[in-house]
C-alpha cells in the first residue's frame, strides 16, 4: 500500500498517499491502496463506508492513547459535536501546495475558503447519524461549526496580509488543548494559550520543562481550521464520498486552483456563496447555490479537459455532477447510499500519468 494507514479514535480508518507529481498519479495511488482496503475488509466479512458521518452507531471511542483522551476531556463543553467530530466523522482530505511565491500563497489561502462553502455543499454527505435524520445535510461539517471556536473555522486573516504571519499569531493565541507528559495525563491548564506558556515557562506548567518546537508541533496538529496550512494547504471541509467518488473531489479542487484565471473564475461564481452553516444544514436547496455548484463543476471540467491526462477525470467529475449536482442534489439526499458504500470502479478513468504540471496534491481519504 502505498501511503500510511491510521486508526482516528472511533475506529475510522485514515489513508494518507504519499505526495505526488500529478493529480493522476493520486488517483491511481489512492485507489489501488482503497482496493487493497476493500479486499481485507471482505476477507473479514466487513465492508468500508463512505459518509461524512457514521450512519447508525454511536460514537464511541476505542483508542486509549494519550492525546485523545485528552481531546476528549477538552471537547466535553461542547458535547455532542465533541465525540462526533472525534468518533464518528470522516472526509476526503484533498492537500495541495501553498504556492511559489507569498502573492499566490496569499491568493491561494483565500479562493480556497471563498469555493468552500460551495463545495461542502455540492459534496455534503451526512444527513444521517445514530439511525435518523440529522437535520444537516453535512453532519460533520455542523460539528466542526458546533466546536471550539478558538482553533476551527476560519482564521480571520485581512487580504493583503500575510497569512503565514496571521496564522502564526491566530495559533498562538489558541489554548493548549494538552500538553505531552511522560507520565499521567496529557491534559492543560484551563484557558493556558501557547503564547503565554511560552513566556510563563515552568510557572505556567509547574510539572513540564518549558515549551519545546515538538511541543508546537503538537498544538499546531490541534487546530481545525477548514484549511490548515502545514506547509501545504490541507483543505478539510469535504464530507467523505461514497465508493470511489471521493476522487471528484479531489479533481474539482486540484483544478480550480490550477491556473490563475480558472482561480479568480471561481471566486467570482462564489462571491455571494452561503455561509458555512447554511452550506452545511441546506445542501443545494437553495437554488442559487446549486447554480454556483454547477457552475463550479462546469469550471473545473473544462480546465481538466486541456490537460490529455486528466481527460477521462473530467467526465468523472461530469458523471458525478449529472447524477447529483445539476439536479440539485448531493450524496446526503440520495436514500439509496445510506450506510452503505457503492463500489465505483475508477481505474477505467484514468489516463497514463504524462501532465507536466508539478503539484503536491495528496488526498487523505478517512473510510470507516
Amino acid at each position: 500500500m502505498a501511503g500510511s494507514l491510521t486508526l482516528e479514535p472511533g475506529g475510522q480508518l485514515e489513508l494518507s498517499s504519499r505526495p505526488e507529481a500529478n493529480l493522476q498519479q493520486v488517483v491511481r495511488s489512492v485507489h489501488d491502496s482503497l482496493q487493497l482496503l476493500r479486499e481485507r475488509a471482505s476477507a473479514l466479512g466487513a465492508s468500508l463506508v463512505g459518509a461524512g458521518v457514521a450512519p447508525y452507531r454511536e460514537p464511541q471511542r476505542i483508542t486509549q492513547a494519550p492525546r485523545y483522551a485528552a481531546m476528549e476531556q477538552y471537547f466535553e463543553p461542547w458535547a455532542p459535536a465533541g465525540p462526533t467530530m472525534m468518533c464518528s466523522t470522516a472526509s476526503v482530505q484533498v492537500n495541495v501546495e501553498a504556492g511559489a511565491s507569498d502573492a499566490e500563497i496569499r491568493e491561494r489561502w483565500h479562493l480556497l475558503y471563498a469555493i468552500g462553502p460551495v463545495l461542502a455543499a455540492t459534496f455534503a454527505n451526512s444527513s444521517w447519524i445514530t439511525g435518523r435524520r440529522s437535520g444537516w445535510k453535512s453532519t460533520r461539517l455542523a460539528a466542526w461549526l458546533n466546536l471550539d471556536p478558538a482553533r476551527t473555522g476560519v482564521p480571520y486573516i485581512k487580504a493583503a496580509h500575510d497569512p503565514g504571519a496571521a496564522y502564526a499569531r491566530w495559533a498562538l493565541d489558541a489554548p493548549l488543548m494538552m500538553i505531552r507528559r511522560s507520565q499521567g495525563d496529557w491534559r492543560a491548564p484551563a484557558g493556558l494559550t501557547f503564547r503565554e506558556w511560552l513566556s510563563m515557562g515552568t510557572s505556567a506548567v509547574p510539572d513540564r520543562q518549558p515549551a519545546t518546537v515538538a511541543d508546537l508541533q503538537q498544538h499546531l496538529s490541534t487546530l481545525f481550521p477548514h484549511v490548515r496550512p502545514k506547509g501545504y494547504f490541507e483543505v478539510r471541509y469535504l464530507d467523505a464520498q461514497p465508493g470511489c467518488w471521493w476522487a471528484v473531489p479531489a479533481a474539482v479542487v486540484a483544478a480550480l486552483i490550477s491556473d490563475p484565471a480558472t482561480a479568480e473564475t471561481a471566486k467570482d461564481i462564489c462571491a455571494a456563496s452561503p455561509d458555512w452553516e447554511a452550506a452545511a444544514r441546506f445542501g443545494l436547496e437553495n437554488p442559487a447555490v446549486a447554480t454556483r455548484a454547477a457552475q463550479l463543476s462546469a469550471l473545473a471540467v473544462d480546465r481538466l479537459r486541456l490537460d490529455p491526462a486528466t481527460v477521462g477525470l473530467a467526465r468523472l467529475v461530469e458523471e458525478y455532477a449529472e447524477k447529483w449536482t445539476l439536479r440539485g442534489l448531493s450524496p446526503a439526499d440520495d436514500p439509496h447510499l445510506r450506510g452503505r458504500h457503492a463500489t465505483r470502479v475508477v481505474a477505467r478513468w484514468m489516463a497514463p500519468s504524462s501532465g507536466p504540471e508539478v503539484r503536491r496534491a495528496t488526498n487523505a481519504r478517512r473510510a470507516r
